[in-house]
């Protein structure tokens, strides 16, 4: 996937699925913003999909900050033993 779908996927589709496409998913006036600013990672790095099914990619997405509600949230755990990156490949 393009990074484009991959935003798109977590963002706008999720929001429709929910019926909250008015109120989620996507920046506008009147909106609470919820923004995370991430870094693009490349190496060769293994995931496992949602059937737990491994694969390979060439590109790790790691979060670098986050605003939830006007709040600042540091990314100062993750789902890996080494933080936010995946297993290298």
């Amino acid at each position: 996937y393009s990074l484009a779908d991959v935003v798109r996927m977590t963002t706008i589709e999720p929001a429709k699925a929910l019926g909250m496409a008015d109120q989620l998913g996507a920046l506008a006036v009147g909106r609470e913003a919820d923004v995370t600013i991430f870094d693009v990672v490349p190496g060769r790095w293994r995931f496992t999909d949602t059937l737990g099914q491994a694969f390979t990619g060439e590109h790790a997405i790691i979060p670098v900050q986050t605003l939830r509600a006007g709040e600042l949230i540091p990314p100062n755990w993750g789902p890996h033993p080494g933080g936010w990156l995946p297993e290298p490949a």
